[in-house]
């Protein structure tokens, strides 16, 4: 009986030594430091390990530019980046982590989601990011009113006639009959978006 009780208390310790999930990153913070490790990513920081049994370091989201977690061939792209947000129009909020849908290294304007309770729900936020610039900008949530995320659109692709055009018609729509952001269609016009010859 003491053994098995021995064990119990064994396994425990090990699964709160290490129940945390640390898997492999590639880090890049805004002063251009490179880290390999194995990372934590939390709501506004990540706790990063260089090997196993190395001491943890925390860095906040507002210090990192990417954040790569790499599960096999596939890659999930965050960043600390500010962004505006629809209730603040003057100044970016820094809101933790944006989790990049396309790629910001990549494309002129690439697209991003982050999470926020709004009503006690999880609200997914759509916007989008262009490079060289220092923030981002949020363009639609969920179950945004249609006009409201229409004129915002249209605002940030001003420079691109034909598209605004295409936004301002009355077949446009980027949310499905739940309220939820139809990410492919937002990707069609972000993509049109990049490949356009009229821009101003």
């Amino acid at each position: 009986m003491r053994k098995i009780v021995t064990s119990v208390v064994l396994l425990f310790c090990m699964i709160a030594l290490y129940g945390q999930k640390y898997t492999p990153y590639i880090i890049i913070t805004k002063k251009g430091e490179r880290i390999e490790c194995l990372a934590e990513m939390k709501k506004d920081f990540i706790t990063y390990r260089l090997g196993p049994k190395t001491e943890k370091v925390k860095l906040y989201s507002n210090e990192v530019k990417y954040a790569a977690s790499v599960e096999g061939d596939s890659i999930m792209l965050f960043s600390g980046i500010p962004v505006y947000t629809s209730l603040s129009q003057t100044s970016p909020t820094n809101v933790g982590w944006v989790r990049f849908l396309t790629d910001p290294r990549v494309e002129p304007v690439s697209i991003y989601v982050y999470y926020s309770m709004f009503l006690g729900q999880v609200q997914e936020n759509y916007g989008c990011y262009r490079q060289g610039d220092e923030y981002g900008q949020n363009l639609i949530a969920s179950n945004t009113f249609k006009a409201k995320y229409k004129e915002t659109i249209s605002k940030y692709f001003s420079d691109c006639p034909s598209l605004v055009e295409y936004i301002n018609g009355d077949d446009f729509r980027l949310l499905n009959l739940t309220g939820q952001v139809k990410y492919d269609d937002f990707k069609n016009v972000v993509q049109e978006y990049n490949q356009c010859e009229d821009k101003k």
